[in-house]
């Protein structure tokens, strides 16, 4: 399959697509199924690179126009259909493929036709000709769903008022952060270092044994304030990146950022998939970021039960953050798809989340730089948990159990969680019973 990304991506895109794609089965459900011809053709097929950074991607467009790229993917969605409504013994794997194809197949073909009239981006996706369609091609690309901008703007809302309530259960008064020098680079390494051996110790609580995973690396990023993320993981080195955007560095970021990047967040979300996932390798794509970052957001509501969030300050940086992510929801939503101009954005947010006012101007630079990207954190989060929910009415329910059958699919698009009962009901006399903490409930859990 001809690469889907542009070389052109920024780096945190090219390191999560990268953890994706190092995913090997040991499973039999990878064997050949009834549409390996399908696959072939699907490989076969070129497709308009899809990168981050929206400007840069439509502008490349422009050079790759070609009359046979609509025909070819039409014809491909004709075969697509028939193996889809005429094979009714296929897998789970088999259906989350043919979802996937599904999904990458209706973005080539909006992306063809978008592609055909040149646009001039401005930051604002609602302001070009075409705008749905283009938000819906996003929406498509980042998030492996076609969602309505309303309903994805109702999650981002509901996500923000449950975050923002507890961020100011915590603290009626401004919290003081403390922080240290960035030069300091042992000081911060040790910090983690010191965080890490923490989690590590009560992680099989709740989630998996660690002791045969490959150990985590913990390293200072070189990337600085131009790089729009704090952190980021490289599945590749098995490294956690800390990136300091300032010259002081806010210590009360250090127990969030951990847990996202490190245990049990993108490293253990990638050395489990590596050695257990379900359906092999089913080629890297931006369609699977919401589970991957949902993941890596769902996770940190169990920040205090792995011996983190102690203090005030850690907890309050860490809801504040939950908080950023919704109200990016709803920017985003807002933003791109329903026409808001600066103003009424920059109004939006202080009004609503004047607790997040000091980081605003970054994360619409961000929004406006990446659209849709940001909607990965918050939705792929809210489907997992809707999940959780589904799973906790069985009597039989142990947490522990779960989060190994999740880490198990979590390389995959969020349609696999639609057929979790498929991937799992089958197998699950055959696993080995589980210790579990059932129905952990913390200040991050609510």
């Amino acid at each position: 399959m001809k690469r889907l990304l542009s070389l052109h991506a920024t780096i945190g895109l090219v390191l999560l697509v990268s953890f994706i794609s190092q995913v090997h089965s040991t499973t039999a459900m990878s064997q050949q199924t009834p549409f390996t011809a399908l696959k072939e053709q699907f490989d076969a097929l070129e497709q308009y690179p899809l990168q981050l950074d929206f400007q840069q991607m439509t502008k490349q467009w422009q050079s790759l126009r070609t009359q046979t790229h609509s025909s070819s993917w039409d014809e491909f969605l004709v075969q697509l259909n028939n193996v889809t409504q005429n094979n009714h013994a296929l897998t789970a794997c088999d259906q989350v493929q043919l979802d996937r194809f599904q999904t990458i197949t209706q973005m080539q073909v909006l992306a063809h036709s978008l592609a055909n009239h040149p646009i001039t981006y401005q930051g604002s996706v609602a302001n070009l000709p075409d705008s749905l369609k283009w938000y819906r091609l996003l929406t498509l690309l980042w998030l492996g769903e076609d969602i309505a901008p309303q309903a994805l703007y109702n999650i981002g809302e509901q996500t923000f008022n449950r975050s923002i309530t507890l961020l100011r259960d915590v603290s009626v008064e401004p919290v003081t952060y403390s922080s240290i020098k960035v030069g300091q680079e042992e000081a911060l390494l040790q910090g983690y270092q010191q965080r890490h051996q923490r989690v590590e110790k009560l992680i099989e609580k709740l989630f998996v044994e660690t002791k045969d995973l490959q150990s985590l690396n913990i390293a200072k990023s070189s990337l600085g304030p131009d790089f729009l993320a704090p952190a980021y993981y490289d599945s590749e080195q098995n490294t956690f990146y800390f990136n300091a955007t300032s010259e002081h560095y806010n210590l009360a970021q250090m127990d969030f950022l951990y847990l996202h990047e490190g245990l049990p967040g993108h490293h253990l979300q990638s050395q489990w998939s590596q050695k257990y996932a379900l359906c092999g390798n089913r080629d890297a794509s931006t369609i699977s970021m919401a589970m991957v970052e949902g993941w890596a957001a769902y996770i940190e509501r169990y920040g205090a039960d792995l011996g983190l969030f102690q203090d005030k300050a850690s907890l309050y940086y860490a809801l504040k953050w939950q908080a950023l992510r919704a109200m990016r929801v709803q920017v985003d939503v807002g933003m791109h798809a329903l026409g808001w101009n600066d103003e009424q954005v920059r109004s939006h947010w202080l009004k609503n989340f004047p607790e997040g006012a000091d980081i605003m101007e970054r994360e619409l630079a961000r929004i406006k730089r990446w659209p849709m990207q940001v909607n990965t954190y918050v939705y792929g989060q809210y489907k997992i948990e809707q999940l959780l929910k589904q799973q906790q009415q069985d009597s039989h329910f142990q947490l522990t159990e779960f989060h190994r059958n999740l880490l198990s699919i979590s390389h995959l698009p969020l349609s696999a969680l639609e057929r979790y009962s498929e991937f799992f009901t089958a197998t699950k006399d055959m696993q080995a019973p589980s210790k579990s903490i059932q129905n952990q409930e913390s200040q991050l859990h609510r």
